[in-house]
Order: structure tokens, then sequence, then C-alpha cells
């Protein structure tokens, strides 16, 4: 069962992990993936709110990404984030995602980061 506290607890660690991570992609690159703050131990139940969270925090594909590779991780389910690219017209776009999720648009990977 889910506490309020634990609730608390997991916005706390999403807004800090996606700022702290933001921080260092500025300073140290695609290597900063690997940086962010192991999860909590709460309920995997709470992955919604961390959804949620990165979303208010307006975080990138790849911050988004990162800190749900590592929320899903730390509660038993080890994902690869996926880097793509795609070019229309003379615009090249890049996203970043989690391998299994659904995304828009015909990007040709670059890259996968194993799980933590």
């Amino acid at each position: 069962m889910s506490s309020p506290r634990d609730s608390a607890t997991v916005v706390h660690w999403t807004w800090s992990a996606a700022r702290d991570l933001r921080r260092s992609l500025r300073s140290d690159g695609i290597q900063a993936l690997g940086s962010v703050t192991p999860a909590p131990t709460v309920s995997r139940d709470h992955r919604p709110t961390v959804s949620v969270v990165l979303r208010a925090a307006g975080a990138s594909c790849l911050v988004r990404s990162a800190v749900l590779q590592r929320w899903d991780a730390d509660h038993g389910r080890p994902r690869e984030l996926v880097i793509g690219v795609a070019r229309e017209d003379e615009d090249v776009t890049a996203h970043a995602w989690l391998a299994g999720e659904r995304h828009s648009g015909a990007y040709v990977e670059l890259h996968r980061r194993a799980a933590p």
C-alpha cells in the first residue's frame, strides 16, 4: 500500500533526478546518463507519479527516458534507453525513448544504453 510519505519521496526524487541530470548533461554530455541517482525503495506502483512529475518539470525526452530507465531498473524492469534521429526535408530531429515504448516518427537508431 502506498503512503503519502512514499508519494512525497517519489516526487522529490523525480524532481531532483531530472534537475541534476539536466545540469550534468550540460557539463558531461551523454556520459551523464549514468549519473541518475538510484530510485527510492517504494512500490513500483508509483511509476505514474514519476511520469507526471517529469511532465510537470518540462523534462526533455532524454531526461525523461533516463530517469524512467533508472526507476524501471531499480524496480525490477531493466530497459534499454534508445536515442535516434529522423530527417524531414532539411530538418534533423533527435528523440530518446525506452525500448518497448511506442513513439511517432521514423527514427534511425543511433545509440542504445543498457539499464543501470
